[in-house]
């Protein structure tokens, strides 16, 4: 069966703070959704992490995904789903990368998906929505991690 994602950057190596959830936002984002809780995101990493991030988007032709094809395809690369902490700390170190790519984290345990972007007027934006198919443009990236520590 032919991948459903394709590697979209090299890999970068991000130093992670694996912080509460209200101390790792604050201040961060123009604009949280009311599901970015600590009931629907979770984490048992404590202090400093370092990690390996890489972005996959939608293979040629294709143009409708479900999430776990693409949990599927992220474990074949050698990759996991990442957690909200290190959305953020690639926020913060790739704001760049935002410009580029709107940020799409699958979060199997709440059965949500997070969503990191820039929006038209600038404004650094952090979304849920249910996890579902999906139906993307090129400028969407999921994201896949690599802990290292």
């Amino acid at each position: 069966m032919e991948a459903t994602i394709i590697p979209a950057t090299k890999e970068l190596r991000l130093l992670v703070d694996y912080l509460p959830l209200p101390k790792l936002i604050a201040g961060k984002y123009d604009m949280v959704d009311e599901n970015i809780t600590a009931e629907n995101f979770f984490w048992s990493q404590t202090g400093r992490g370092e990690i390996l991030i890489s972005l996959f988007r939608l293979a040629p032709l294709r143009r409708y995904i479900s999430d776990e094809e693409i949990i599927s395809d992220l474990i074949k690369f050698g990759y996991e789903l990442p957690i909200l902490p290190e959305l953020v700390a690639t926020n913060g170190s790739c704001p760049t990368l935002q410009k580029e790519f709107s940020l799409i984290v699958l979060n199997k345990s709440t059965q949500l998906s997070t969503s990191s972007f820039i929006d038209n007027n600038g404004a650094q934006r952090l979304i849920t929505y249910p996890l579902k198919h999906y139906y993307l443009p090129e400028k969407y990236g999921f994201m896949g991690v690599k802990r290292l520590g």
